[in-house]
């Protein structure tokens, strides 16, 4: 059910035990905290065979850079969150348009047309950090498994996926996404260990190699 109000039908979970989101949708909802559809934090989550369609994660006047349609943490690298079977559609945030996720895996989704912008508060300046990540912003350990990628854009860098340290992107599809800096997946740095492999990327911004996979990411 379509619902106009913020996170009315958010979930936002900081608690110590065993969490499970199943079977739901987040629709048109905006963001008051960390995510537009979605927050989950807790160890060992389970975020699975859910719907996230064109949720609005950004909240200028808290300052804060929220993702459009899902944040998930499993809190450490030994607990880590799984996000399963999940369609993220025409969602919009600053870090992570569809997907925001560190210490999660993030497996057989599909993330289709998400955006990721970089909002000035009062119109003077934008975080520093937004823009990011138009599918998929990865970082802390996530991985990233058997997704399709397509028609997500970013502002700044990573239309398809924007990856932080310490991150694993494996057979993936990422393709006809866009950006400035990184049309298909841009890497920060190369801190911790970043491995890409098994991917298909192709159309990606005007198609180049470059346009395809590209480090340091703006």
């Amino acid at each position: 059910a379509k619902n106009p109000q913020p996170a009315d039908e958010e979930i936002e979970s900081a608690m110590q035990g065993m969490v499970e989101v199943a079977g739901c949708l987040f629709e048109s909802n905006g963001g008051a905290c960390l995510a537009g559809g979605a927050f989950v934090s807790a160890p060992n989550a389970v975020v699975r065979d859910c719907e996230f369609i064109g949720n609005l994660g950004f909240n200028p006047s808290e300052g804060v850079q929220d993702a459009g349609g899902l944040r998930v943490s499993g809190v450490s690298p030994s607990t880590p969150a799984l996000v399963v079977r999940c369609r993220f559609i025409g969602n919009t945030g600053e870090r992570g348009g569809g997907v925001n996720a560190a210490n999660a895996e993030v497996i057989n989704c599909e993330l289709i047309g998400n955006s990721a912008v970089n909002i000035d508060m009062d119109n003077e300046f934008p975080f520093g950090n937004g823009g990011r990540g138009g599918g998929v912003f990865a970082a802390s350990d996530a991985v990233i498994t058997n997704c399709i990628i397509s028609g997500c854009t970013a502002v700044m860098a990573g239309g398809g996926i924007f990856i932080n340290p310490s991150v694993t992107i494996a057979g993936c599809t990422v393709v006809a996404c866009d950006a400035p800096a990184s049309d298909g997946i841009g890497v920060e740095s190369v801190d911790g260990e970043v491995l890409i492999a098994n991917c298909v990327l192709w159309g990606n911004g005007a198609g180049t190699q470059a346009d395809q996979v590209s480090w340091p990411a703006a």
